[in-house]
Protein backbone atom coordinates (compact mmCIF):
# COMPACT_ATOMS: atom_id res chain seq x y z
CA UNK A 1 0.00 0.00 0.00
CA UNK A 2 1.01 3.44 -0.61
CA UNK A 3 3.21 4.91 2.21
CA UNK A 4 0.85 7.85 3.31
CA UNK A 5 -1.51 5.35 4.32
CA UNK A 6 0.30 4.68 7.47
CA UNK A 7 1.07 7.83 8.34
CA UNK A 8 -0.66 9.35 11.43
CA UNK A 9 -2.59 12.24 10.13
CA UNK A 10 -4.21 9.98 6.97
CA UNK A 11 -5.33 7.45 9.99
CA UNK A 12 -6.87 10.27 12.24
CA UNK A 13 -8.38 12.01 8.48
CA UNK A 14 -9.94 8.61 8.16
CA UNK A 15 -11.40 7.82 11.81
CA UNK A 16 -12.89 11.36 11.64
CA UNK A 17 -14.84 10.77 8.83
CA UNK A 18 -15.64 6.68 10.12
CA UNK A 19 -18.20 7.90 12.64
CA UNK A 20 -21.29 8.14 10.08
CA UNK A 21 -23.79 4.87 10.66
CA UNK A 22 -23.26 2.43 8.39
CA UNK A 23 -25.89 3.08 6.30
CA UNK A 24 -25.74 6.62 6.41
CA UNK A 25 -26.34 7.34 2.37
CA UNK A 26 -22.85 10.05 3.01
CA UNK A 27 -20.86 6.87 3.62
CA UNK A 28 -17.50 6.95 1.79
CA UNK A 29 -14.70 4.99 1.12
CA UNK A 30 -13.31 5.92 4.28
CA UNK A 31 -15.31 3.51 6.12
CA UNK A 32 -13.66 0.28 3.96
CA UNK A 33 -9.95 1.61 4.26
CA UNK A 34 -10.15 2.05 8.37
CA UNK A 35 -11.32 -1.16 8.35
CA UNK A 36 -8.96 -2.52 5.99
CA UNK A 37 -6.06 -1.33 8.33
CA UNK A 38 -7.79 -1.99 11.38
CA UNK A 39 -7.68 -5.66 10.07
CA UNK A 40 -4.22 -5.58 9.29
CA UNK A 41 -3.54 -4.78 12.72
CA UNK A 42 -5.83 -7.86 14.01
CA UNK A 43 -3.73 -9.69 12.19
CA UNK A 44 -0.62 -8.38 13.32
CA UNK A 45 0.38 -8.20 9.49
CA UNK A 46 2.76 -5.71 8.18
CA UNK A 47 1.93 -4.43 4.79
CA UNK A 48 4.92 -3.64 2.03
CA UNK A 49 4.71 0.34 1.55
CA UNK A 50 5.27 1.74 -1.65
CA UNK A 51 7.22 4.91 -1.76
CA UNK A 52 9.91 5.65 -4.65
CA UNK A 53 12.34 3.15 -5.51
CA UNK A 54 12.02 0.22 -3.09
CA UNK A 55 12.01 -2.96 -4.11
CA UNK A 56 8.67 -4.41 -2.45
CA UNK A 57 9.85 -8.53 -3.39
CA UNK A 58 12.54 -10.72 -4.51
CA UNK A 59 12.56 -14.54 -5.40
CA UNK A 60 14.70 -16.81 -7.26
CA UNK A 61 12.75 -19.58 -9.43
CA UNK A 62 13.20 -22.81 -11.06
CA UNK A 63 15.13 -21.20 -13.99
CA UNK A 64 17.39 -19.45 -11.73
CA UNK A 65 16.46 -15.57 -12.74
CA UNK A 66 14.96 -13.52 -9.94
CA UNK A 67 11.35 -11.69 -9.92
CA UNK A 68 11.77 -8.31 -8.34
CA UNK A 69 8.65 -6.28 -7.48
CA UNK A 70 9.41 -2.40 -7.20
CA UNK A 71 7.52 0.67 -6.40
CA UNK A 72 8.31 3.88 -7.81
CA UNK A 73 5.69 6.11 -6.37
CA UNK A 74 4.64 8.20 -4.84
CA UNK A 75 7.15 11.01 -4.58
CA UNK A 76 8.08 13.12 -1.93
CA UNK A 77 6.30 15.91 -3.52
CA UNK A 78 2.65 13.71 -4.29
CA UNK A 79 2.65 12.64 -0.78
CA UNK A 80 3.88 15.83 0.78
CA UNK A 81 0.97 17.95 -1.31
CA UNK A 82 -1.55 14.76 0.07
CA UNK A 83 -1.16 15.38 3.22
CA UNK A 84 -1.78 19.30 2.77
CA UNK A 85 -4.93 18.52 1.26
CA UNK A 86 -5.51 16.18 4.22
CA UNK A 87 -4.76 18.70 6.88
CA UNK A 88 -6.62 21.27 5.33
CA UNK A 89 -9.92 19.09 5.11
CA UNK A 90 -9.73 17.23 8.78
CA UNK A 91 -13.44 17.93 9.95
CA UNK A 92 -13.47 20.69 12.58
CA UNK A 93 -14.72 21.12 15.66
CA UNK A 94 -18.79 21.98 15.41
CA UNK A 95 -18.76 21.77 11.59
CA UNK A 96 -21.31 19.15 10.52
CA UNK A 97 -19.99 16.10 8.89
CA UNK A 98 -21.11 14.52 5.42
CA UNK A 99 -18.59 12.46 4.00
CA UNK A 100 -15.19 12.68 3.22
CA UNK A 101 -14.01 15.01 0.46
CA UNK A 102 -13.28 13.46 -2.63
CA UNK A 103 -9.57 12.94 -4.30
CA UNK A 104 -8.96 13.26 -7.66
CA UNK A 105 -5.65 14.02 -8.36
CA UNK A 106 -4.53 10.75 -7.90
CA UNK A 107 -1.12 11.77 -5.66
CA UNK A 108 -0.87 8.42 -3.78
CA UNK A 109 -1.03 6.09 -6.94
CA UNK A 110 1.43 3.03 -6.65
CA UNK A 111 2.97 2.98 -10.00
CA UNK A 112 5.09 -0.78 -10.10
CA UNK A 113 7.62 -2.02 -12.03
CA UNK A 114 8.46 -5.80 -12.30
CA UNK A 115 11.56 -7.98 -13.33
CA UNK A 116 12.12 -10.91 -14.60
CA UNK A 117 15.12 -12.18 -16.88
CA UNK A 118 14.98 -9.79 -19.70
CA UNK A 119 11.68 -8.65 -19.31
CA UNK A 120 9.59 -5.81 -17.28
CA UNK A 121 6.38 -5.23 -17.11
CA UNK A 122 5.56 -1.18 -15.95
CA UNK A 123 2.11 -0.86 -14.29
CA UNK A 124 1.11 3.37 -14.48
CA UNK A 125 -1.75 2.89 -12.01
CA UNK A 126 -3.35 5.97 -12.14
CA UNK A 127 -0.75 8.23 -11.81
CA UNK A 128 -0.40 11.38 -13.18
CA UNK A 129 1.72 13.76 -14.77
CA UNK A 130 -0.35 16.98 -14.23
CA UNK A 131 1.37 17.41 -10.70
CA UNK A 132 4.84 15.91 -12.00
CA UNK A 133 3.82 12.07 -10.75
CA UNK A 134 6.09 10.69 -13.77
CA UNK A 135 8.63 13.39 -14.13
CA UNK A 136 10.02 12.72 -10.59
CA UNK A 137 10.21 8.49 -11.44
CA UNK A 138 12.34 9.58 -14.72
CA UNK A 139 14.50 11.65 -12.77
CA UNK A 140 14.89 9.39 -9.86
CA UNK A 141 18.25 7.45 -9.99
CA UNK A 142 17.35 4.71 -7.65
CA UNK A 143 14.93 3.00 -9.60
CA UNK A 144 15.79 -0.09 -12.06
CA UNK A 145 17.15 1.39 -15.12
CA UNK A 146 15.98 -1.73 -17.40
CA UNK A 147 13.41 -1.23 -20.00
CA UNK A 148 9.58 -2.72 -20.23
CA UNK A 149 8.04 -4.57 -23.28
CA UNK A 150 4.61 -4.49 -21.48
CA UNK A 151 2.62 -0.95 -20.18
CA UNK A 152 -0.17 -0.96 -18.24
CA UNK A 153 -1.28 2.65 -19.24
CA UNK A 154 -1.64 4.99 -16.52
CA UNK A 155 -5.00 6.67 -16.03
CA UNK A 156 -7.30 5.15 -18.56
CA UNK A 157 -4.95 5.99 -21.34
CA UNK A 158 -6.09 10.54 -20.74
CA UNK A 159 -3.41 12.85 -21.19
CA UNK A 160 -2.52 13.39 -17.98
CA UNK A 161 -1.18 10.17 -17.49
CA UNK A 162 1.28 10.45 -20.59
CA UNK A 163 5.18 11.81 -20.48
CA UNK A 164 6.90 11.39 -23.45
CA UNK A 165 9.90 10.22 -21.37
CA UNK A 166 8.35 7.04 -19.71
CA UNK A 167 7.67 5.97 -23.32
CA UNK A 168 11.42 6.87 -24.47
CA UNK A 169 13.71 5.83 -21.55
CA UNK A 170 11.16 3.67 -19.69
CA UNK A 171 10.05 1.11 -22.00
CA UNK A 172 11.05 -0.87 -24.88
CA UNK A 173 10.20 0.38 -28.98
CA UNK A 174 6.52 -0.70 -29.51
CA UNK A 175 5.68 -2.55 -26.32
CA UNK A 176 2.52 -4.22 -25.86
CA UNK A 177 0.03 -1.83 -23.98
CA UNK A 178 -3.17 -2.39 -22.03
CA UNK A 179 -5.44 0.31 -20.20
CA UNK A 180 -8.75 0.12 -18.47
CA UNK A 181 -11.56 2.73 -20.37
CA UNK A 182 -13.36 5.11 -17.80
CA UNK A 183 -17.00 5.66 -18.99
CA UNK A 184 -18.35 8.11 -16.46
CA UNK A 185 -18.39 12.28 -16.89
CA UNK A 186 -15.87 12.45 -19.51
CA UNK A 187 -15.02 9.27 -21.50
CA UNK A 188 -11.51 8.14 -21.73
CA UNK A 189 -9.68 7.61 -24.03
CA UNK A 190 -10.27 9.86 -26.15
CA UNK A 191 -9.92 9.86 -29.87
CA UNK A 192 -6.49 11.65 -29.32
CA UNK A 193 -5.54 8.94 -26.78
CA UNK A 194 -6.34 6.47 -28.67
CA UNK A 195 -4.46 7.96 -31.62
CA UNK A 196 -0.92 8.59 -29.59
CA UNK A 197 -0.87 5.21 -27.94
CA UNK A 198 -1.39 3.60 -31.23
CA UNK A 199 1.63 5.47 -32.47
CA UNK A 200 3.39 4.42 -29.73
CA UNK A 201 2.16 0.90 -29.63
CA UNK A 202 1.39 -1.50 -32.41
CA UNK A 203 -0.09 -4.12 -30.21
CA UNK A 204 -2.50 -1.85 -27.74
CA UNK A 205 -5.85 -3.34 -25.94
CA UNK A 206 -8.39 -2.06 -24.18
CA UNK A 207 -10.32 -4.24 -21.39
CA UNK A 208 -14.01 -2.98 -22.68
CA UNK A 209 -14.65 -2.00 -25.95
CA UNK A 210 -15.22 1.79 -26.81
CA UNK A 211 -18.63 2.01 -29.32
CA UNK A 212 -21.24 4.29 -27.71
CA UNK A 213 -24.17 1.82 -26.57
CA UNK A 214 -27.72 2.27 -28.30
CA UNK A 215 -30.48 4.23 -26.93
CA UNK A 216 -32.91 1.70 -26.16
CA UNK A 217 -36.85 2.81 -27.45
CA UNK A 218 -38.91 4.34 -24.90
CA UNK A 219 -42.30 5.70 -25.32
CA UNK A 220 -42.55 9.11 -24.60
CA UNK A 221 -44.57 8.62 -21.70
CA UNK A 222 -41.33 7.25 -20.04
CA UNK A 223 -39.08 9.53 -21.78
CA UNK A 224 -41.31 12.46 -19.76
CA UNK A 225 -41.02 10.47 -16.42
CA UNK A 226 -37.06 10.13 -16.89
CA UNK A 227 -36.30 13.53 -17.52
CA UNK A 228 -38.73 14.25 -14.33
CA UNK A 229 -37.14 12.33 -12.46
CA UNK A 230 -33.28 12.00 -13.65
CA UNK A 231 -30.83 13.67 -14.32
CA UNK A 232 -28.87 11.42 -16.57
CA UNK A 233 -29.46 8.01 -17.69
CA UNK A 234 -26.90 5.83 -19.33
CA UNK A 235 -27.28 2.32 -20.17
CA UNK A 236 -25.13 -0.35 -17.95
CA UNK A 237 -22.32 -2.51 -19.80
CA UNK A 238 -22.82 -5.54 -17.65
CA UNK A 239 -19.54 -6.92 -19.33
CA UNK A 240 -16.16 -7.00 -17.37
CA UNK A 241 -13.24 -7.60 -19.73
CA UNK A 242 -9.88 -8.79 -18.76
CA UNK A 243 -6.46 -8.94 -20.78
CA UNK A 244 -4.29 -11.67 -19.61
CA UNK A 245 -0.43 -11.34 -21.43
CA UNK A 246 1.65 -14.34 -20.82
CA UNK A 247 5.51 -14.63 -21.17
CA UNK A 248 6.01 -17.26 -24.25
CA UNK A 249 9.39 -19.26 -23.61
CA UNK A 250 9.57 -20.22 -26.96
CA UNK A 251 9.66 -16.93 -28.10
CA UNK A 252 10.32 -14.46 -25.25
CA UNK A 253 7.50 -12.63 -26.22
CA UNK A 254 4.23 -12.01 -25.17
CA UNK A 255 1.00 -14.03 -25.73
CA UNK A 256 -2.32 -12.08 -25.16
CA UNK A 257 -5.34 -13.16 -24.34
CA UNK A 258 -8.67 -11.13 -24.43
CA UNK A 259 -11.70 -12.23 -22.98
CA UNK A 260 -15.09 -11.25 -22.43
CA UNK A 261 -15.25 -7.95 -24.23
CA UNK A 262 -11.68 -6.67 -24.11
CA UNK A 263 -10.31 -5.92 -28.21
CA UNK A 264 -7.67 -3.87 -29.48
CA UNK A 265 -7.91 -0.60 -29.12
CA UNK A 266 -8.18 0.63 -32.84
CA UNK A 267 -10.53 -2.34 -33.37
CA UNK A 268 -12.72 -1.63 -29.95
CA UNK A 269 -13.31 2.01 -31.59
CA UNK A 270 -15.41 0.36 -34.82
Amino acid sequence: MSNVFSRSEFVAFLTAFNQTPPNDKFSSGSMELIRSLRLLSERKAIPRRAEPDRRLFCTKIADGDEIEIWSLSPSDACMERFMRYIASNMPQKGVTKTRAPSIHANETAVALLIKYGNHAVLLGADLEETHKGWTAILESGGRPQQKSTLFKVPHHGSQNGHHDGVWEKMLAPNPVSILTPYNRGSKLPTEADIARIAKRSERAFTTRHLRKTRKPSRSSLVEKMIKATATEIAPIDKSIGHIRATLNPHTDDWDIELHKGAAPLLDATA
